[in-house]
């Protein structure tokens, strides 16, 4: 008896044994009871487990019965534990907290404590585990799911970064364990509520809460089995030991009515606080949708008497705002009909089911609350902007006819002072035309459209009214204009006048395909300046004496324009003649210096001719045949300045070019040769060696042969560096192939001579070690070794399906 229910302590599979035992103790609980059974049955195995002796303790270690366990020593282990209580008792709830963890592997630290206390031989770890670890130092997390489980929570990484990776980033990893506990317990209780209402795919819930089809009922069978050996066991220690059996079933039947009661009160507890939440978060969006709705009744009827009383594109855009308002409101009956089909019985009576299904939907609700309070808002605004114009737009429409009675007054001044003020007049006519037309009279008014109209007359009456106050001071504005134009005009006269003396003084030194094509450009520029001055004689005479004064500002921006044309062509000329006054300076030089540094290039290339290639090689004949031209060039009467020095600077550039191509390739052809050199010596250390190793020879032998056909090889290397370079290469190589097949001919040779011509037995000149056994030590054959070990974890891993997250966090 005491070695049972040790045994039934410490081994978590046998829990169903008890489990079924106490639900035929107690049938009358139903399902829940027999769930309670079975964990107050572990309780009293470990209560009557006094009577044990210490020497029979299952062999599991004290790592596999303890739920939570921690080496970190950051973790508070009472509030985990207290948050591992709270889950339901089915759960198989495994909490590990690491300091750090070798290699910093926390996946292989998990795998290794499923493999020794959790393994299944099917799934990798039991269908009724869930593992939680952590490891501190190392900042990594991993959450695995037993297969009973992963329905409740289908996405461990959800659970492990999103509930606890906040908490374990700021180091509360006491925090984060024990919310993710409380996460499990809810959509565990979730899972088993919605098993017991429906149980998924038909399958038959069992005894002990699992469902036939997921390896519950493989559990049962066993259970089963072993259940009838047990009671037979516990019958015959109570015997032994002097002890009733029934005293002990009344014993557990006595905890298990108290534990019973204290689960069932403390799951009763936490469905009362989820059914208190979700009356609370559901309470402001009921009161907030009573408050719209008498908003809605309140705003609806005012639209209707706002509807009456517009026409037009107002009516419209009142119609837009009700319609809009319309599906906004039926948006909020549809979020609150659904949440009333999520909890049919009332918040009060609900389920976890159906309180999560409920919570998921309030977000719904508020979302289209605001979207009906926006509505509300647009139509409310729509209709404080027309009252607000039914009052504004005849107010405006009277101060604009106060203001047209002033602007008329002030072009009858204008009029009396000589300004031609017709076209202003024939403007305010129509300003006042406008006015008159409005129908402001009518009880069914287009407030949006008159309210454009009335700003565009504002826009139009101000207009002309800003006209007829700045006619004396737009003469004299355009005056001075005309004065800026004129003094700009003098200056550029002056700037033709300068350019054509110094073209005539160049044309002495300089060929003229030079500076031809500028010529003309003095006069082109002169050209630009009569058009402007004619422009402004026109806005002086005519527009300027008939008040036409926006026509005389466009008109002298014209002549503006022309001014800056005639800049620009003198601008060009500048820059010729410079060019040419340093090009007449400074060619000379030019081709002096393209001489010299060619003779630097001549003389490299002479020096290091072997090395270069022809195209470097004719490059110095070639550029001493352009000096040469632009020479000739230069001695001209009159020369061409600029293209000797553009010329020559290009030879410049192109002799650096070939010059420092040039040196490239010699310091190339360095490199090669002493690459060469190093072969040659490799190579012939190599046939040295390979001769040593060959010896004296009475008759000539293949290697001897081939050794002296490498050495000849190497005597006659191609003129090509490269290829040079490679043939010496594959002279060493063979030269180390021949050694190496001389060596192993005299070695077994050798062996061939110490063992008396019987040779070794171990198959292909291989050998055996380990007393001749091929199972035991370690085996070489072929000039190898092979090792092999074995090892307990099969396949080296254990495969966890999809309820497994791990990373760092």
């Amino acid at each position: 008896m005491n070695k049972l229910l040790t045994t039934h302590m410490n081994q978590p599979e046998s829990f169903a044994n008890v489990r079924r035992h106490s639900a035929g103790l107690y049938s009358s609980f139903g399902r829940s009871a027999r769930r309670i059974a079975a964990v107050v049955g572990l309780v009293a195995a470990a209560s009557f487990g006094g009577v044990v002796g210490a020497g029979q303790v299952a062999a599991q270690t004290v790592a596999c019965s303890q739920s939570v366990t921690d080496t970190s020593g950051v973790i508070d282990v009472g509030d985990v534990v207290s948050a591992v209580a709270e889950i339901d008792s089915e759960v198989t709830v495994v909490v590990r907290g690491y300091d750090r963890v070798p290699n910093a592997d926390l996946i292989a630290a998990v795998d290794e404590l499923v493999l020794e206390c959790f393994a299944d031989e099917q799934d990798g770890i039991r269908g009724d585990v869930i593992v939680l670890a952590v490891s501190v130092e190392d900042r990594l997390s991993d959450v695995v799911i037993g297969r009973r489980w992963q329905p409740a929570i289908p996405d461990p990484v959800e659970l492990r970064v999103d509930v606890m990776g906040p908490f374990f980033s700021e180091d509360d990893f006491t925090g984060g364990l024990v919310a993710g506990l409380e996460e499990i317990a809810i959509t565990v209780d979730a899972q088993l509520a919605a098993e017991v209402e429906s149980p998924s795919d038909g399958a038959t819930a069992t005894e002990d809460g699992t469902e036939d089809g997921t390896g519950g009922a493989a559990e049962n069978d066993a259970g089963t089995d072993s259940d009838d050996g047990a009671s037979e066991t516990v019958q015959a220690a109570g015997e032994d030991d002097g002890r009733s059996p029934w005293a002990i079933g009344g014993g557990i039947a006595a905890v298990a009515l108290g534990g019973g009661a204290f689960f069932l009160l403390n799951k009763q507890r936490r469905l009362s606080a989820a059914r208190g939440e979700l009356e609370r978060a559901i309470a402001s969006p009921l009161a907030r949708q009573g408050t719209l709705r008498e908003r809605d009744h309140r705003l609806v009827s005012q639209a209707d008497i706002w509807t009456k009383t517009s026409a037009g594109r107002t009516k419209e855009a009142l119609a837009t705002a009700v319609s809009r308002l319309d599906e906004t409101r039926n948006e909020t009956d549809r979020a609150r009909v659904v949440i009333s089909r999520a909890t049919p019985d009332g918040a009060q009576n609900a389920s976890l089911a159906e309180i999560q299904r409920a919570s998921a939907n309030v977000l719904d609700l508020s979302r289209a609350l605001d979207g009906h309070d926006e509505a509300l808002d647009r139509l409310e605004a729509l209709g404080a902007h027309l009252d607000h114009l039914r009052v504004a737009v005849p107010a405006k429409a009277q101060l604009l006819d106060e203001e047209l009675e002033e602007s008329d007054d002030l072009a009858d001044q204008r009029d009396s002072e000589g300004w031609a003020v017709e076209g202003s007049r024939k403007e305010l006519d129509g300003v006042a035309d406008s006015i008159d037309a409005l129908p402001l009279d009518e009880l069914e008014l287009d407030l949006l459209s008159l309210s454009d109209e009335v700003e565009a007359l504002e826009a139009q009456l101000f207009r002309t009214n800003h006209y007829l106050q700045s006619l004396p001071s737009r003469l004299g504005s355009l005056k001075q204009w005309i004065e800026g134009l004129d003094n700009a005009a003098a200056l550029e006269q002056r700037r033709i006048d300068e350019l054509r003396r110094e073209f005539s003084g160049l044309a002495a030194h300089h060929a003229s395909d030079s500076w031809r094509w500028a010529a003309d450009l003095p006069e082109q520029a002169m050209e630009h300046l009569n058009r402007s001055d004619a422009i402004q004689e026109r806005v002086i005479t005519e527009l300027v004496s008939n008040q036409e004064f926006d026509e005389a500002g466009r008109e002298l921006d014209r002549a503006g324009l022309e001014m800056i044309a005639a800049d620009r062509l003198l601008d060009q000329v500048d820059d010729l003649i410079v060019d040419l006054e340093r090009a007449m300076e400074e060619a000379p030089q030019i081709v002096a210096e393209s001489r010299e540094v060619l003779r630097s290039l001549a003389e490299f290339v002479e020096k290091n001719q072997m090395d270069l290639d022809a195209k470097i090689l004719a490059a110095p004949s070639d550029l001493a045949a352009a000096i040469i031209g632009v020479e000739q060039e230069l001695r001209q009467v009159k020369p061409n300045y600029l293209r000797v020095a553009e010329t020559a600077d290009r030879i410049n550039r192109q002799i650096d070019e070939v010059l420092h191509g040039a040196r490239e390739q010699h310091l190339r052809m360095e490199s090669l040769r002493r690459e060469l050199h190093r072969e040659r010596v490799r190579a012939s250390r190599a046939l040295d060696r390979a001769k040593r190793s060959l010896g004296w020879e009475m008759f000539k032998s293949r290697d001897g042969q081939a050794l002296d056909d490498l050495a000849r090889d190497l005597g006659r290397l191609p003129d090509d560096l490269e290829l040079a370079i490679e043939a010496a290469a594959d002279v060493a190589d063979d030269a180390l192939r021949i050694q190496e097949r001389i060596i192993a001919r005299r070695r077994r040779s050798a062996a061939w001579v110490s063992t008396g011509g019987g040779g070794w037995t171990s198959g292909g000149g291989g050998w055996t070690s380990g007393g001749g056994s091929s199972s035991g030590g370690r085996t070489r054959s072929g000039g190898g070794r092979s090792f092999s070990r074995s090892s307990s974890r099969a396949g080296g891993g254990r495969s966890f399906g999809s309820g497994r997250s791990s990373g760092s966090f």
